[in-house]
């Protein structure tokens, strides 16, 4: 039984509506699940709806995808990667472990219908729909953000900007974020629509509002003033090396270049003379006192994100097979405070890093599964096609992103990402 045109089209406004409420992270606080229920989550109830309402085409979709062997592995993998959530939810339980693996199974779950609606909307190019709805995303938030960073410069403090007083470098700061939790949230929807429009400027449509567009919305994410930007500015340069025709090796030399920049400005800080008695700026919530050189000219003291990096090994060392549980770090962190074992300046934040966060959370066990599956998405991008197809060049370049990001955020909980990875699945499909 085939849909209707009309359900096509219902179909498609649902996934674009979803995807531009990805976007608007920062609405709903409720009890207990704080931001962990968004407005996209409600609105993925309409979706659920849909494939209930026209179950007879889904499994027939769902049927033909089971007759694919990868994708039975790539079943097997996202099974092992809950089940393992789980086991350590179990072995180290608490209602915010409970409350992370639900999250998780959620945004799976979404993953797989999401590549299955691509498979429904096969005729109707559904790649490319689901990227211009990344760059209407990109543009809306660009807006707000920006008018919310003139307001709040006239003294208008207001949701979308943050403001940080003696933030590192900048001084007093006003941070576009949005509707985002925090400014490399923003960073990384806005890196997905700057691309998304770079392919659509260059190799598809090559219409100059796409370029204008891309300038635009790069222009506006400087005004969150993170070592993100670096990525923003790496998608640019590969989209012109790709244009040229530039080898494999020069595109990978130029990303390890810009990975190992962006790592070495977010977790460490770089002090001049002048600054060696600025107690604020070593002491604050940026930096974990922690003095890594010194030389009569300058210092290199260690940030939050270092902190980070150094407890998470030390709580994997202490658990190493099953972690201490999903969406227990914070709580580790508390405790490490009360122990004097952690910066009592730092806050209690998440690990900020989905590799390290993994080894902490779920133990060697979910950080194999993680690296197989990092395997596994790149595997799916060959680079015969990525030559003779731009969209799959697109594809990479967002893995790339996405594995960078993961080294100093918790990219799993990204909405955003998860739908890149099912076009990531729906292009080897194809």
């Amino acid at each position: 039984m085939q849909p209707t045109e009309y359900r096509i089209s219902f179909l498609e406004f649902s996934l674009y509506i979803y995807i531009l409420l990805c976007g608007f992270q920062n609405i709903l606080h409720l009890p207990l699940l704080e931001e962990k229920l968004q407005v996209s989550d409600l609105w993925f109830l309409v979706i659920l709806f849909q494939l209930a309402y026209s179950w007879k085409t889904f499994h027939l979709v769902f049927t033909k995808l089971s007759s694919f062997k990868f994708i039975r592995f790539y079943g097997i993998l996202l099974i092992a990667f809950l089940s393992i959530n789980f086991i350590s939810c179990l072995v180290n339980f608490s209602t915010g472990g409970l409350l992370d693996c639900i999250g998780k199974l959620y945004l799976v779950s979404m993953h797989v219908v999401f590549i299955a609606c691509c498979v429904v909307l096969n005729s109707s190019n559904p790649q490319g729909r689901i990227f211009r709805a990344f760059i209407h995303l990109a543009v809306i938030i660009s807006v707000i953000g920006l008018i919310g960073w003139i307001l709040s410069i006239c003294g208008i403090e207001n949701l979308t900007t943050e403001i940080y007083k003696g933030y590192p470098y900048f001084g007093d700061a006003h941070r576009i974020r949005a509707f985002s939790p925090t400014a490399s949230f923003y960073i990384s929807i806005v890196s997905i629509g700057i691309a998304s429009a770079l392919y659509e400027f260059i190799f598809l449509s090559k219409r100059n509002v796409y370029g204008f567009l891309a300038l635009l919305m790069s222009l506006v994410a400087v005004l969150c003033f993170t070592k993100s930007f670096l990525f923003i500015i790496l998608i640019w340069i590969l989209f012109f090396l790709f244009k040229i025709q530039a080898t494999f090796k020069y595109i990978l030399f130029i990303t390890v270049v810009f990975l190992a920049a962006h790592l070495a400005a977010t977790h460490f800080l770089f002090i001049s003379k002048n600054q060696f008695n600025n107690l604020s700026l070593l002491n604050g919530p940026f930096a974990s006192g922690e003095i890594l050189y010194k030389s009569n000219e300058f210092a290199i003291a260690a940030s939050s994100y270092y902190q980070l990096k150094k407890t998470s090994w030390k709580i994997f060392a202490t658990n190493p097979w099953w972690g201490i549980g999903p969406g227990n770090f914070n709580h580790e962190i508390a405790n490490l405070k009360m122990q004097g074992n952690y910066p009592v300046q730092l806050s209690n934040y998440d690990p900020h890093s989905t590799i390290l966060g993994a080894l902490a959370e779920t133990g060697l066990f979910g950080f194999l599964i993680l690296i197989v599956m990092v395997i596994f998405y790149l595997n799916c991008l060959s680079w015969y096609q990525i030559k003779k197809n731009p969209i799959t060049f697109l594809l990479l370049v967002l893995v790339l992103i996405i594995g960078a990001e993961g080294l100093s955020m918790d990219v799993l909980n990204f909405r955003h990402y998860w739908i890149v990875l099912s076009l990531v699945i729906w292009n080897r499909i194809k």
